[in-house]
């Protein structure tokens, strides 16, 4: 822990988030048609949303009732922040360099992704009670603009949806860490995100704009590790990488991926594979 307190402090510099913020800024345009489809649709949709998932056939609805449980931020957050504990927390001493680092590389792509979802997810429940939007359920007695702030009640927590929040932040986090993989990481991130409104718990302005903070926060955040150079990097066309270097030249290796493991069980157990092996 002390190690990488230390080492984060030095490359975090004062110019980080102000240069990830100008980057972002770029970006206006996409954030402002967000705005733009959130409010359209919050004026335009809203009472025909409500009444065209109330006549869904029952197995249209089972199925996204099934289908909206994996835009619950649990399962993503529960395993990557152990993972990432289990890896601060090991004894690295009695491993090679190139593996550790190696190590350190997954370690901070996993903590991207767990501080992504897990900061977008803060930032939605904040909204949400300042908000107070009440949801679907209570469409027939107070419409779909009862705003009742600070009520910490599901009932009046529609605005934005969570679960959206979640998907836009993990697509965002797959574009960046597969770039070949974002066109269908969207996609498949959108159509669970827009399952809440198929259930009822959402209308269609929340979900859109959930997913567009999702993916707001994730972004800049990304932006910040890479001007930083922390886990991530600026490639090309402003585009963010991972800094993968240590785990290509480790697992592309013959016999890599069996040393790699080897190596982590000695880190978190200190015994099982001999020094002079790895």
């Amino acid at each position: 822990m002390p190690v990488a307190v230390h080492r984060l402090g030095k490359v975090w510099a004062k110019g980080v988030p102000s240069d990830a913020a100008r980057r972002f800024a770029r970006l206006w345009p996409l954030w402002a048609s967000a705005v733009v489809l959130t409010t359209l649709c919050a004026v335009v949709i809203y009472s025909a949303s409500i009444g065209r998932v109330r006549d869904l056939p029952q197995p249209v609805t089972n199925f996204f009732q099934w289908l909206t449980d994996f835009g619950k931020s649990g399962w993503l957050l529960f395993p990557t922040g152990l993972f990432c504990l289990v890896l601060l927390f090991s004894d690295w001493r009695a491993v090679s360099r190139r593996v550790a680092a190696a190590w350190t590389e997954i370690g901070l792509i996993v903590s991207f992704a767990f501080l992504s979802i897990a900061g977008a997810g803060v930032a939605t429940n904040i909204f949400k009670q300042l908000v107070g939007r009440g949801r679907p359920v209570v469409f027939d007695r107070d419409g779909a603009f009862s705003l009742q702030p600070l009520r910490f009640d599901y009932a009046q927590a529609s605005f934005p949806s969570g679960h959206a929040t979640t998907m836009g932040a993990l697509a965002v986090v797959i574009a960046v860490v597969v770039p070949r993989a974002r066109g269908p990481a969207f996609a498949a991130c959108a159509i669970v995100a827009s399952s809440r409104i198929f259930v009822a718990a959402h209308y269609p302005s929340d979900v859109v704009a959930g997913f567009a903070l999702g993916a707001a926060f994730a972004w800049f955040l990304a932006l910040m590790l890479a001007e930083a150079r922390v886990g991530l990097a600026p490639g090309p066309g402003g585009t963010i990488k991972a800094r993968a270097t240590a785990i290509r030249s480790v697992f592309s290796r013959s016999g890599g991926f069996s040393i790699a493991m080897g190596c982590l069980w000695l880190a978190i157990f200190g015994f099982g594979l001999p020094t002079a092996a790895v």
